[in-house]
């Protein structure tokens, strides 16, 4: 009815504006369009370790490999390069590392979403990439891709939504690099017991 209809039109409109807004999906869209809102998850705790290689050869490790201290995860943010018989100190961070895949469709600033109410912004806020096809490495930005400058780099935009999951966003080719069709996406990320 014509009442109803007019009442749909006024509550639509509300909820374009940042001062009357009700809706926690209105207010965080206006917030991140006119201000740039990023929020923040958790930060991990960070450690320092003396790691030994016994062995007389070199051990690499690649970085976001797991270990365990006093029964707690730990991750290494950077790859690892342990030469023969030697005792380095590394930066460890508490968390778990987890992945998820999707594949792409190869549109314009296609869309995705990670994790789960189970971890909701347990997510570090800081350990977040993506490998396409097992080889090339996305960066995350928390600016929007417009801010990037042309040039289609290899990032993505990436935002921490109401729930607690993040949602990635893919450039357009100018403005962040547009995935190819059918690509294979390999999103590496750390759960964390830090604080927010």
């Amino acid at each position: 009815t014509g009442v109803s209809a007019l009442m749909s039109v006024e509550a639509a409109l509300r909820e374009t504006f940042p001062d009357t807004a009700r809706s926690s999906k209105s207010i965080l869209a206006i917030a991140k369009s006119l201000w740039g809102i990023h929020l923040i998850r958790k930060k991990c705790a960070q450690v320092t370790v003396d790691l030994t290689n016994d062995n007389p050869t070199s051990v690499a490790i690649a970085k976001y490999s797991q270990f365990n201290i006093a029964g707690f995860d730990y991750f290494n943010r950077e790859s690892i390069n342990l030469a023969g018989n030697t005792t380095a100190s590394i930066n460890l961070y508490q968390g778990t590392v987890s992945s998820e895949t999707r594949t792409t469709t190869g549109i314009i600033n296609e869309k995705f979403y990670l994790g789960s109410a189970a971890n909701a912004f347990n997510i570090s806020d800081d350990d977040l990439y993506c490998l396409i096809n097992g080889v090339e490495e996305y960066s995350k930005t928390t600016d929007s891709l417009f801010e990037t400058g042309p040039g289609g780099l290899p990032i993505f935009y990436e935002n921490s939504l109401p729930t607690g999951e993040i949602e990635t966003i893919f450039g357009d080719g100018l403005y962040g690099k547009l995935p190819v069709a059918s690509s294979v996406l390999s999103f590496i990320y750390a759960t964390t017991l830090g604080k927010a």
